[in-house]
């Protein structure tokens, strides 16, 4: 049995924000949201300033298909998994897989995209009852019979346990405009594909990290989730 939707104005916003400062040298600039010293003292060739200026990297033939390789060998055993150990992971660790998304190339370089840390269990029941509730509309009225079929090797439906399983959501949401300091509306360039390519280095970055995540775009479900963490209307 499904719950029916919950009131989202009950809750408060539980996103990460990004409180970054510049630091001295040998520290990251924006060491509140991930960075560790133990690995910055044990390598010399971290960059410390705020903005980090292009700098081509050359290797050698060899070396670039050994890196491409063992790339490749570790990206392959990716998969789309929806059972979660309950082992609880650092927040740190979380927030450096998120720089790394902020690291992808984005329309005009304006990073029109915002990566919400869901990890109280009060927030994830509700994001699961929101989901749950409109995947049970999308497999019985919205998508059509041809739709379920074509899923059902996968052994998918909506039901949607993982969501209070995992020890982390991250709620990925693009800029349809941009506010001001003065509350103006300005422009974003191909903010969808921008936040997509953001997504697939998360992905990447997830692998690299030894974790494992699934993501899910139920269809109707956005809104009611910018309503419950409590983000503005340019953010979908």
């Amino acid at each position: 049995m499904f719950t029916p939707k919950p009131n989202p104005k009950q809750l408060k916003n539980p996103s990460f924000t990004d409180k970054s400062k510049p630091v001295k040298k040998k520290e990251f600039a924006d060491k509140e949201v991930g960075d560790s010293f133990d690995v910055v003292d044990d390598h010399d060739d971290f960059y410390t300033a705020k903005e980090i200026p292009y700098i081509g990297v050359s290797y050698s033939e060899a070396e670039m298909l050994k890196r491409s390789q063992l790339f490749y060998e570790s990206m392959k055993l990716r998969r789309s998994v929806r059972t979660f150990s309950s082992q609880q992971i650092p927040l740190k660790l979380i927030q450096n897989l998120i720089k790394t998304a902020g690291s992808a190339p984005s329309g005009a370089n304006l990073q029109p995209w915002t990566f919400c840390v869901v990890g109280t269990d009060v927030i994830k029941r509700k994001i699961r009852e929101i989901v749950e509730y409109e995947e049970q509309m999308n497999y019985s009225r919205r998508m059509g019979a041809k739709w379920v079929l074509d899923v059902a090797h996968l052994h998918v439906n909506w039901n949607k346990p993982y969501l209070t399983e995992a020890p982390f959501l991250i709620v990925v949401m693009k800029h349809t405009y941009q506010i001001t300091k003065d509350d103006e509306r300005q422009p974003t360039y191909y903010s969808e594909i921008s936040t997509c390519i953001a997504v697939g280095v998360l992905l990447a970055a997830i692998q690299n990290a030894g974790l494992v995540t699934v993501t899910t775009t139920p269809l109707n479900a956005g809104g009611q989730i910018r309503e419950l963490l409590q983000r503005p209307p340019n953010e979908k």
